[in-house]
């Protein structure tokens, strides 16, 4: 909105709000938080600034969807990857023998592919219509982990986490109302 000079109706902006809850809710299980208020662990410092990161990022890219070629700007923003990866393993002395194995490499690619067309998809939308709806859209997407984490790893959440979901979907379906 502040980049862009995207104007939302006041539905829109409450749809966005209530989305935002949701992720806010859905992401932390409020009893740990209660638990460990006012010393949390290194996890949740670093999840901050990582999503700080993230915010940054999304502006960034966005304005530059809308000024350059979506695609060039990814593929420019994947080899500035591969240089900052490389000189972090080599002042390191980071061993990759690790993910030398057939299996991990396969992790990998995996990722690099879903990420890279993830990033695409993001650029597509962010080039055919607002930004804050699509930004916003792309704000749920630890759904799909949490999901995964529920049916494959059987983990459970927090009742609160549950309803922070709920909020959530209920959030977008609002905002796709309203555009």
């Amino acid at each position: 909105m502040v980049f862009l000079g995207e104007r939302l109706t006041s539905g829109q902006a409450v749809a966005i709000g209530v989305t935002f809850v949701g992720v806010a809710v859905a992401s932390t299980d409020i009893r740990e938080l209660r638990r460990t208020l006012g010393r949390p662990s290194e996890g949740v410092r670093i999840g901050f600034f990582a999503t700080l990161g993230f915010a940054v990022w999304s502006a960034i890219f966005a304005v530059g969807v809308r000024a350059t070629d979506g695609l060039g700007l990814i593929v420019l923003q994947r080899s500035f990857s591969v240089v900052l990866l490389t000189l972090f393993v080599v002042l390191r002395g980071t061993s990759l023998r690790p993910i030398a194995a057939r299996p991990a490499l396969a992790l990998v690619a995996a990722t690099g592919v879903l990420d890279t067309g993830a990033n695409v998809l993001l650029a597509l939308g962010i080039a055919s219509g607002f930004a804050t709806f699509v930004m916003t859209g792309s704000g749920a997407y630890p759904l799909i982990p949490a999901l995964l984490a529920i049916s494959v790893l059987r983990e459970r959440l927090a009742p609160n986490q549950y309803v922070g979901v709920a909020v959530l979907v209920a959030g977008l379906v609002a905002l796709g109302l309203q555009s």
